[in-house]
C-alpha cells in the first residue's frame, strides 16, 4: 500500500478530517509525509523549532516535560487517532514545549505547521473541529489541575484512574473498563507530580479493597461508576 492509501485510510479516525470529502482529503493528503518509528526514538524535543504536527496512527508516545530539577512530568500518553501538540494554536510558541517519544513502534503522519494553516483557511469545517479539540485540551488541563488542588491524594490518583479509563480502556461484559495501555507506577506519578511510593501505597490500597485490580500483564480493570460512588465523584 502506497503512502497516500495509507493516509486516507485512517483521515476517518480524526475529528478534524472527519467532514472533509474526498477532493478536500485529497488536497490534504498531497501535503502529508508518512513515517514509522522505532521504540525509544523521539519525534521531538523540548526546545526544538515546533515547525509540523503528528497524527498518530498507530502505537503509543508519551508527552512529557522536563521541569528545572530534571525531573519528568507525563502530560499524556497517547495512542492510536491521536493529534498533538497544540502549542502553536495556543500561543505564540515557535519551539516545542514537550518531549514526544515512541514508547513502541509507531505509524504516523505529519502535515507541516504552514500547510495545515492554509488549510484551517481553505475549509473552516476543520477550523471548527481544531477549536473543539482545543477546548477538550483546555478541559482535561483544568481537571488536572482542579485535582491536584481540591482532592486528596487518594482522590487525585482514582480521578485519574477514572479519566485515563476513558481514553485508554474498554467495557467488558461485566461493565469494568480494562485498560489496553499497561501504565506503570512510574507513569502514574510523573502524571500527578507524587512519587512512586506514594502512588504504590494508594494503589495497593485500592487493590487491598477490591476497587481495582491488575490483570497479568499489569492492566488496570476498574469499574468507574463504583469509584466515582466510593468517592464521592460527580458523574
Amino acid at each position: 500500500m502506497d503512502n497516500r492509501r495509507f493516509i486516507v485510510q485512517y483521515l476517518h479516525l480524526f475529528p478534524l478530517f472527519k467532514e472533509l470529502n474526498r477532493k478536500e482529503q485529497e488536497d490534504l493528503v498531497s501535503r502529508c509525509l508518512y513515517r514509522t518509528v522505532k521504540k525509544t526514538t523521539y519525534l521531538y524535543r523540548q526546545g526544538d523549532q515546533l515547525d509540523r504536527v503528528f497524527f498518530l496512527c498507530q502505537g503509543r508516545v508519551r508527552i512529557y516535560k522536563v521541569d528545572d530539577k530534571g525531573r519528568d512530568l507525563i502530560l499524556s500518553i497517547y495512542t492510536r487517532a491521536k493529534t498533538f501538540p497544540y502549542d502553536h494554536f495556543l500561543s505564540d510558541h515557535c519551539h516545542y514545549s514537550t518531549n514526544a517519544v515512541a514508547e513502541e513502534d509507531v505509524e504516523i503522519f505529519t502535515i507541516p505547521i504552514a500547510d495545515l494553516e492554509q488549510l484551517l483557511i481553505k475549509y473552516p469545517r476543520m477550523s471548527i473541529a481544531l477549536l473543539k479539540i482545543i477546548g477538550n485540551q483546555l478541559n482535561d488541563m483544568q481537571f488536572r489541575l482542579e485535582n491536584k488542588m481540591l482532592n486528596t491524594i487518594e482522590e487525585q490518583i482514582v480521578k485519574l484512574l477514572i479519566q485515563l479509563s476513558k481514553d485508554h480502556g474498554i467495557t467488558l461484559s461485566t461493565k469494568q473498563i480494562l485498560f489496553l495501555t499497561p501504565f506503570q507506577i512510574k507513569d502514574l506519578a510523573n502524571m500527578v507530580g507524587l512519587s512512586r511510593e506514594t502512588v504504590s501505597r494508594v494503589v495497593t490500597k485500592l487493590i487491598s479493597k477490591k476497587l481495582v485490580a491488575r490483570d497479568k500483564q499489569g492492566r488496570f480493570i476498574l469499574t468507574p461508576a463504583i469509584l466515582k460512588e466510593r468517592y464521592s465523584i460527580e458523574k
